[in-house]
């Protein structure tokens, strides 16, 4: 007999949400329980992931691009110094968009758009952008959206989901 698939059965939270959540006890059956736990997952995902190193280098990984999906691309290349300029944007630009389709399946890669925050607060020593993708679970109409900041004279990364 053919089992039909429900979409909670779709969504799966990481082996570290799964193991320190008391809340993913219980599969709750409305969607936007479950649209709300999908985007309070993800935002954790990219918290970890954007505050995580890349260690070798994305450059030094180039000639195997297997290790380079691995564990070892896992985090962002070392920003610490750098300046807030249009180059520099591109390169943070690129490389978020890069480990987001290694490392964040629940996202779709293809409407991944991050664009710069203008803030009054913006400066020489940081970097605000909003990242805005489709869900990959095809029955979620809604769009994941948060905003990025990085201060790029101590490295330390911030990600905040959009109320």
């Amino acid at each position: 007999m053919v089992q039909k698939i429900h979409i909670q059965d779709k969504f799966q939270p990481c082996i570290l949400s799964r193991l320190t959540d008391r809340s993913l006890t219980g599969n709750g059956s409305a969607e936007d329980s479950l649209l709300s736990r999908i985007h309070r997952e993800i935002l954790l995902n990219l918290k970890m992931l954007f505050n995580s190193r890349m260690h070798p280098g994305a450059d030094d990984l180039d000639k195997w691009p297997e290790v380079r999906t691995s564990v070892l691309g896992y985090g962002l290349s070392d920003f610490c110094g750098l300046d807030n300029s249009d180059r520099i944007f591109d390169m943070v630009k690129k490389e978020i968009s890069w480990q987001i389709r290694c490392f964040e399946p629940r996202l779709n890669p293809d409407t991944l758009v991050i664009t710069r925050l203008d803030t009054q607060e913006a400066d020489k020593c940081s970097l605000s952008l909003h990242i805005e993708a489709a869900f990959a679970i095809s029955e979620l109409k809604d769009g994941f959206s948060c905003n990025f900041y990085i201060e790029l004279e101590t490295g330390r990364a911030a990600v905040k989901g959009d109320a």
